[in-house]
């Protein structure tokens, strides 16, 4: 058998086997979803992010209504209070003396709840201008997702159209090669860690691994019926 010229044919399987090795791994990863899960879980963790700011502003707004009802009641006891001692109907300096202490403590009460009040308005409007901002950041987050994922499944599509026309093209090449050739070229393509199973031989060295051929592999590359392999990556090599 000339090797050579069957090593020659094997080159363009060679092509197209490392071209489907790369889609096929590509597909691989694609089904793997890898890097969609880490989108799915940063658009998850801003969601959480979100739902924390709205129950902390949720609980806010409550605080102030409860304090503003507070207050409303403080300021009609405040009131009623008032109308008592002005009104003439408690003369006893002790119930005046105690009514007294009744509109003060209102009062005190009332300033207080407006603080507190205050205090929730200014939390709330923080509250809310968080909350636009990791509304705007789940937004982008989910965006980013889904356009990850129609890339994805268009990827995927165009791999599947890809994929079986190269192996069509591999099985009519291969048709061409000796059986016992394209045989060995799996072997060696197997025990390969880059997949290449068939190298040149140009300028007295291997192009696979660039190292020089020793005396004896040049003179057998000389015979194009020998079967030649890089002494040093194991290679299978081919005169053009």
């Amino acid at each position: 058998m000339n090797w050579q010229a069957e090593l020659r044919k094997l080159l363009p399987i060679q092509d197209l086997d490392r071209e489907i090795d790369a889609l096929s791994a590509e597909r691989q990863g694609l089904l793997g979803a890898a890097q969609e899960m880490v989108l799915e879980r940063e658009l998850h963790a801003r969601r959480t992010r979100a739902s924390h700011v709205e129950a902390e502003l949720a609980a806010t707004e409550r605080q102030q209504r409860l304090a503003e009802l507070e207050r409303q009641s403080q300021e009609v006891e405040r009131e009623r209070a008032t109308r008592r001692l002005y009104g003439g109907e408690v003369r006893a300096p002790r119930d005046l003396e105690g009514l007294q202490k009744n509109i003060a403590g209102s009062e005190q009460r009332i300033s207080d709840l407006e603080t507190t009040i205050l205090e929730a308005m200014e939390q709330a409007d923080t509250l809310r201008q968080r909350l636009q901002t990791v509304r705007a950041a789940v937004t982008q987050a989910a965006a980013v997702l889904e356009k990850h994922r129609q890339t994805r499944r268009q990827r995927l599509a165009a791999l599947d159209g890809r994929l079986p026309l190269l192996v069509a093209q591999r099985d009519t090449v291969a048709a061409r090669v000796d059986g016992v050739a394209l045989r060995e070229y799996g072997r060696v393509r197997r025990g390969a860690h880059d997949g290449v199973g068939v190298v040149r031989a140009e300028s007295g060295r291997c192009t696979g691994c660039q190292v020089e051929f020793a005396p004896l592999v040049r003179e057998r590359l000389r015979d194009p019926e020998q079967r030649v392999t890089c002494e040093h990556c194991g290679r299978l090599l081919v005169v053009e």
